[in-house]
């Protein structure tokens, strides 16, 4: 076992600069160790990271061959189905795991959400919320779903349960959120969204909810503010930026490319630029 852990190493070292000698480096060692549930491990973490799905796939089955019960490796190939778009396979996958594990209830949820089997995914949801591993995204992933379907009594309950399970979480804010906005207390949603947004790093998204809301409940002067702060927390801003042009220009908040510019003072570069070009074409 030392002789393979020397050897994963070494994979490791190499492949921080040259991936194919890492690879090589395990090729060369399965030749010694054959039967190394370890090293095909850390063959398809390599093949994954570079989107070598097929290889990635072989590496998971020759561990399930050498040990039927490697529950991580099953659950990484239902991972990768699920990535393939194969939610059946992934399903299938999961289902053999045998160990208590609640991340392969979780992505089993998206599966069947993903085959449009939204009541399959409710109810692997329910049963996980129940699990002793708590994890609060359950509870997020099944308040969302039973708001889309309009069960807002039902999700209001699991708000509760999270907020039992969890305290009163930004993430908890954010859920009560989204209730009472299907329920139509935007002013309700409003205060509870403001709430979560303290943590706008988790929830990048909530900035445009909030700008939404503003408008709906006569708060047109804080809408470009949380618009702002959309473009400035999302990860992806291209949609952000989309709503704030759009709210600029509707509103007649600049009349030029030069007032334009000035309403994103203290923004990035690339943000201005891409957000200019926008402005132009709604002009």
């Amino acid at each position: 076992m030392d002789n393979v852990n020397n050897i994963i190493y070494q994979a490791k070292f190499a492949l921080k600069n040259n991936w194919l000698m890492a690879i090589n480096i395990l090729d060369n060692a399965l030749k010694t160790f054959p039967d190394s549930e370890e090293i095909y491990m850390e063959l398809a973490e390599i093949y994954h990271s570079k989107n070598a799905h097929k290889k990635t796939m072989d590496c998971y089955t020759k561990v399930l061959k050498i040990n039927p019960q490697n529950d991580l490796a099953r659950f990484k190939l239902g991972n990768l189905y699920l990535e393939m778009n194969e939610p059946k396979l992934a399903i299938v996958s999961y289902n053999k795991i045998k160990e208590d594990y609640p991340e392969a209830l979780y992505n089993k949820a998206i599966a069947y959400r993903t085959m449009q089997k939204h009541d399959e995914a409710i109810k692997t949801l329910k049963e996980l919320v129940t699990h002793s591993v708590q994890m609060i995204n359950a509870y997020k992933y099944l308040v969302e779903i039973l708001i889309m379907f309009g069960k807002t009594k039902e999700a209001s309950k699991y708000v509760e349960l999270a907020k039992n399970s969890f305290g009163n979480t930004c993430m908890v804010h954010y859920l009560r959120g989204l209730v009472f906005a299907r329920e139509k207390n935007l002013i309700g949603a409003y205060h509870e969204y403001m709430i979560a947004s303290r943590e706008d790093a988790e929830y990048p998204h909530i900035h445009g909810l909030l700008g939404k809301l503003a408008e709906a409940i006569g708060q047109s002067h804080l809408v470009l503010k949380h618009l702002k702060n959309a473009v400035r927390s999302s990860h992806d801003n291209t949609n952000s930026i989309n709503e704030l042009v759009i709210h600029v220009v509707n509103n007649r908040l600049a009349n030029n490319v030069d007032d334009f510019i000035a309403l994103l003072d203290g923004f990035d570069e690339s943000i201005v630029i891409k957000a200019v070009e926008k402005f132009k074409l709604q002009m």
